[in-house]
């Protein structure tokens, strides 16, 4: 092998969505008569002819073809599967591609599985090492429902570690959905999924809602998982899905116990208003990974924080923060999260005012419930947005006696029953006897102040 005219190197397999267009490609192939471009196999290479580059590579290259230090021309043999030749190309190059004991990317491994041929086996019976990063990652997820399941058991079996990188990282919302699965791979898509969701190592067993004992990622529950998947979710979807079906598909993923964050439920506010989704949201237990209070919706702020006070220092750096933060409107299509999560880990919550279309503005919002003089005075004072101003200058001069009987009564639940928290406000709300309109204006669901 030390005299052969290739040196190791990989063959990188890629497959488009539902076509399995296999693509070649031999990376730094070291010849004993170097290929020099512009010469037979470089030209063969570069009109994909098949049937030449194998007996140009069975032959060797021109011996007169100008040698140097280095490695060759990067080539690529389009649409190989189609020609009857592509089984003894890989037969003339395996050997010399992949010795005993390689390393081999994930990517390459991903592709490999979603091809239906004995390449994939005979790679990993000289695989020793497998190698990812976060673009291998998200790859996994992509091709999700073009994997073969024989392969990909045979791959967990030797590398269970890598997948379960791949799941922890993005599984949630990375995952190709149902919904944008072919009919023809929707069988496929399913079986993948329950050859992941076995595995004790990936998955543990959780007594769903429904009292059926079903297997979830077991990265959901982890107590320091703050990946703030509904997020992710709804910025990736929110252009596929309308908002009864986020709503929906983020339900299901809370009742598989998946971890809600306040940074969550700040992005659902943004993104919808108070809404169906962000009145579940507030009834669950919220993971505070928001270090900045201030950073929060002023609504959201008073949601998660039921018993504060308008002269709170945390609660009057919120309002100076949006007090001095114009809208802008940017449409969703603007903002692209599907194929690379370093965008994502870019998007913080200073961003989401500016980047976001509102249907609710924070400050805005905050006066169709409120009308007291001295929060009226401090907005005043602090804000420089001529819209606020007028919004607060049109209001009436005098609290309703809605408001002022809401105040009250918010201020001796937590008082009372030593709430601290939504889920806990709203627990306690739910079990008053009182009717469903007054549980609406005390829980900050129904305005007061209609918008002219």
């Amino acid at each position: 092998m030390g005299n052969s005219i290739w040196s190791r190197d990989e063959i990188t397999l890629y497959s488009e969505a539902h076509k399995l267009q296999i693509t070649i490609r031999f990376l730094c192939i070291e010849i004993s008569y170097e290929i020099r471009r512009f010469s037979f196999l470089d030209d063969a290479c570069k009109r994909a002819n098949v049937e030449h580059i194998c007996k140009l590579l069975i032959t060797k290259p021109d011996p007169h073809a100008h040698r140097y230090a280095g490695f060759s021309y990067v080539f690529s043999l389009e649409e190989l599967q189609k020609h009857e030749n592509c089984e003894l190309l890989l037969d003339i190059v395996f050997p010399y591609a992949f010795e005993d004991g390689c390393a081999v990317t994930f990517k390459t491994m991903i592709l490999a599985m979603c091809w239906n041929s004995s390449f994939f086996s005979r790679l990993m019976a000289v695989v020793k090492k497998v190698t990812y990063n976060n673009a291998a990652l998200n790859c996994f997820c992509r091709h999700f429902d073009l994997l073969i399941k024989k392969h990909l058991i045979i791959f967990l079996d030797k590398f269970e570690h890598v997948v379960k990188a791949a799941i922890d990282k993005n599984f949630f919302y990375r995952i190709k959905l149902p919904s944008r699965v072919s009919d023809t791979n929707m069988d496929q898509y399913l079986e993948i999924i329950d050859t992941v969701l076995s595995r004790e190592c990936l998955c543990r067993e959780l007594l769903h809602a429904k009292r059926e004992v079903v297997r979830v990622p077991s990265y959901i529950t982890d107590p320091e998982f703050t990946n703030n998947t509904i997020t992710q979710f709804i910025a990736s979807f929110s252009s596929v899905f309308d908002e009864d079906e986020i709503t929906k598909r983020v339900v299901l993923m809370v009742s598989y116990d998946l971890r809600v964050t306040l940074h969550d439920l700040n992005f659902v506010y943004y993104k919808y208003g108070y809404n169906d989704l962000f009145r579940i949201l507030l009834h669950m237990d919220l993971y505070d990974n928001v270090s900045s209070k201030e950073l929060l919706s002023v609504m959201v702020f008073l949601h998660y924080k039921p018993g504060v006070d308008f002269h709170d220092p945390t609660f009057i750096q919120c309002l100076k923060h949006h007090a001095g933060v114009a809208p802008v409107v940017v449409h969703d299509s603007d903002v692209h999260f599907e194929n690379d999560s370093k965008v994502y880990e870019k998007f913080k919550l200073r961003e989401l005012e500016t980047v976001l279309c509102n249907k609710t503005n924070s400050l805005d919002a905050l006066f169709d419930y409120f009308n007291q003089e001295e929060l009226k005075e401090l907005c005043l004072g602090l804000c420089e947005r001529k819209d606020i101003v007028e919004k607060v200058k049109r209001l009436p001069r005098v609290c309703s006696l809605v408001e002022l009987s809401r105040n009250v009564a918010r201020r001796l639940i937590v008082e009372g029953f030593g709430v601290s928290t939504a889920k806990e406000f709203l627990t306690v709300l739910n079990g008053l006897r009182v009717d469903k309109t007054a549980k609406n204006v005390l829980a900050l669901e129904r305005k007061i102040y209609q918008r002219e």
